[in-house]
């Protein structure tokens, strides 16, 4: 896959990343919650902030007790072009992507603990390819498997609550690795609406990623967005929608262990 601001040869990119990191960042934003520190604005504390939101969500035991998550549904990278999209997920960190367009081949994407690795025939890549340096940062954070919010310490993040604002509840998370997402918490539901990240582009110059999650729906007694919004300053806007999320599948580690033919990188 190219490493630069269009990696495939449609705009699935978060606006200067790669299709892959598009797609395993919804996975892992698909819920966003978890315990996080004592940081205050004005008298309320990021652990009040929290609990609400664990609440509304359904539960930290709820979610620990998920061990396996298979999402199914459609990418929009532009308006006339669609894909299918499945991701699969299992504790603690492992992550496999396939997207295809109507009647095209698959491209895939894998982390496995250790080792991230992609085959994408859209850019004539098709053996498997050792991903490093900070793609290889990206797989690791979006493999977490409910997100960078629970069991945040354990991952190595930091968070810190802002306030409220405009009717939501604002959180920075540092990323264990570097690089800051702001998340915003609807202030009545205590569901994750948005959050704001920034991205490299070619060159070097930066832009404003943001994603808008809708249409909650539980699952087993938890809460998950079935649609994503990405929009950037630079124009890219990009939907996911999740047609089936599926809870305790049969996974096999063998779907995320790097495949024999490969190619570093």
């Amino acid at each position: 896959m190219a490493r630069d601001n269009h990696r495939i040869s449609f705009d699935m990119s978060h606006g200067g990343g790669s299709g892959f990191r598009t797609l395993v960042a919804f996975a892992s934003l698909t819920m966003l919650f978890g315990v996080i520190g004592s940081a205050s604005s004005q008298g309320i504390t990021a652990n009040d902030v929290i609990a609400r939101h664990l609440d509304a969500v359904g539960g930290l035991k709820r979610l620990d007790a998920m061990k396996t998550l298979r999402l199914t549904g459609t990418v929009t990278p532009r308006q006339d072009f669609q894909l299918s999209l499945i991701v699969s997920k299992k504790r603690p960190n492992k992550i496999h992507v396939e997207f295809a367009p109507p009647g095209g081949q698959s491209a895939f994407g894998s982390y496995d603990g250790e080792t991230a690795w992609e085959i994408n025939p859209f850019d004539d890549l098709p053996d498997p390819v050792i991903v490093v340096g900070s793609q290889l940062e990206e797989w690791e954070r979006t493999a977490e498997f409910h997100g960078p919010l629970v069991h945040y310490r354990e991952s190595g993040h930091k968070v810190v609550y802002v306030g409220v604002e405009d009717g939501r509840e604002h959180l920075i998370l540092t990323f264990k690795q570097g690089g800051d997402m702001h998340l915003f918490l609807d202030a009545k539901t205590h569901l994750l609406v948005e959050t704001r990240m920034y991205r490299a582009l070619r060159g070097g110059d930066m832009t404003t990623i943001t994603q808008r999650f809708r249409d909650y729906r539980k699952i087993e007694g938890v809460q998950f967005a079935f649609e994503r919004e990405e929009t950037a300053k630079n124009g890219h806007r990009e939907v996911i929608k999740w047609e089936k999320i599926e809870v305790g599948v049969e996974l096999d580690d063998a779907l995320f262990a790097l495949p024999t033919t490969r190619t570093d990188r």
